[in-house]
């Protein structure tokens, strides 16, 4: 029997004591079939294996861990298995978990995931991290590519570590026609051809929000690339629940409780994507559930930093806030200068060919709305007065719908199409005869 293949693990078998003088807890990578045998028969009583069914059950190899689970206690030895997110560091809730666990147990108890890091924090070996010091660099130097569509200006990055090839996705598109209603993955194809040509395994599908000028690809690419994990910022929540209810959408539906993304990243939450070390920063503004990732040496700003000849993203949408976006790019200046940035979107000027990165220490020199020495006040002033003159995107009103489900369309109605709602404001000017024949009532409000 196999178990699978050993993607993740450490060149050689680590085994660590959990505590100094406690030989009774290990710790170790994804054990093969021979190494869980070698510790069954040297007198181990129980495993503990913390990998998540939903990503490494598709890295691993799928059904790895019923088989694990039918080997282990085909030995007479007690098997657990308590999923934590192997992109993320343990939460105090996965870590008591584990720990009650280990006390449960029959000792020596052998605690392992795919890598051993989760391990190590679960069982007390590592402590868990504070809040990151964005000021100091860290590890890793990514390789990132853009993947542009053009059509929306998106700027959509393929990332990833060059010595494990773990890869991630970020801000994926789906073409949409909204004159048709017609929707296509050219686009999200042509990220699955960038992760073939290049021999990468995609882990992570990564929104930086919930977009209101594009349609997100995620559960495409979910599909296609081996079920890797879905996340996006904690608060999208809070956007749900607003065009939930501006969209009357039934809360059966669709909940208002990020439960269509696997993962809901928390502010400052470390992570890794196979050697380069990761953490995610809360970038209110925008929208309420906007977050910048680091990782390595790179930054990905999404919608709250764009290149220097743009500024930054606006912040009148709901829940949007042009206070919380000047702290937010504050948090962005404190990084390193040579810190690189890759943006969400780019509206070059006449002149200037489309483009993606810069970096932190350009940013603060030449930002077009905020650099180093730009008053809160003067700030908070451009961007309110620029904002007024914007319209809604184009594509505001699918976007929202599709993207707040994570990429999902809504269910077929009985006729197995699937509608996107259109709201229609009647003008307060309109006849009142004219907007209940309109709305098939007397109003001169909304009609959804």
């Amino acid at each position: 029997m196999t178990l699978g293949p050993r993607l993740l693990t450490n060149d050689n078998i680590f085994t660590l004591q959990a505590k100094a003088g406690d030989a009774s807890v290990q710790i170790l990578g994804q054990p093969t079939e021979a190494q869980l045998k070698e510790f069954a028969a040297k007198g181990v009583k129980s495993v503990i294996n913390l990998s998540c069914v939903a990503h490494e059950a598709g890295f691993l190899g799928f059904g790895v861990l019923a088989r694990e689970k039918e080997l282990v206690e085909s030995l007479g030895v007690q098997y657990r298995n308590i999923p934590i997110n192997p992109l993320n560091v343990p939460t105090a809730a996965e870590v008591k978990a584990v720990q009650d666990a280990v006390a449960a147990l029959p000792k020596p108890v052998l605690v392992h995931c795919s890598n051993m890091e989760r391990a190590a924090y679960a069982t007390g070996h590592k402590p868990l991290p504070g809040k990151a010091d964005l000021t100091k660099p860290l590890r890793g130097k990514p390789i990132v590519e853009c993947i542009p569509h053009f059509e929306t200006a998106t700027c959509c990055f393929g990332v990833s570590c060059p010595e494990t090839k773990l890869a991630m996705i970020v801000d994926p598109v789906m073409d949409f026609d909204q004159a048709s209603g017609g929707i296509d993955y050219k686009h999200a194809d042509s990220v699955v051809e960038h992760v073939k040509k290049n021999g990468l395994h995609v882990v992570l599908l990564l929104e930086t929000h919930a977009h209101a000028d594009h349609l997100t690809s995620m559960q495409y690419l979910k599909q296609k690339l081996g079920n890797p994990v879905t996340a996006i910022g904690y608060r999208i929540t809070e956007v749900q629940k607003v065009f939930g209810t501006r969209f009357n959408i039934d809360e059966k539906e669709m909940p208002r409780n990020g439960s269509q993304w696997d993962w809901l990243i928390e502010p400052y939450q470390e992570w890794s994507l196979g050697n380069i070390q990761c953490v995610s920063i809360p970038t209110p503004g925008h929208t309420p559930a906007c977050m910048c990732h680091v990782v390595g040496d790179a930054v990905f700003t999404g919608d709250t930093l764009f290149l220097s000849d743009i500024g930054t993203a606006r912040c009148d949408f709901p829940g949007g806030s042009v206070e919380d976006m000047w702290e937010s790019i504050q948090r962005l200046f404190s990084l390193p200068d040579a810190t690189r940035a890759f943006v969400g979107h780019d509206y070059p000027p006449q002149g200037r060919q489309f483009s993606w990165e810069t970096t932190i220490g350009k940013a603060k020199a030449g930002e077009k709305m905020v650099k180093i020495g730009t008053k809160k006040e003067d700030f908070i002033a451009m961007r309110r007065a620029r904002d007024a003159t914007l319209g809604a995107p184009r594509l505001l009103l699918p976007s929202i719908q599709v993207n707040i489900r994570a990429g999902r369309l809504p269910e077929p109605e009985n006729n197995g199409t699937v509608y996107l709602k259109l709201p229609v404001t009647i003008k307060s000017s309109a006849p009142a005869a004219a907007a209940a024949a309109a709305c098939g009532k007397v109003t001169t409000g909304t009609c959804g």
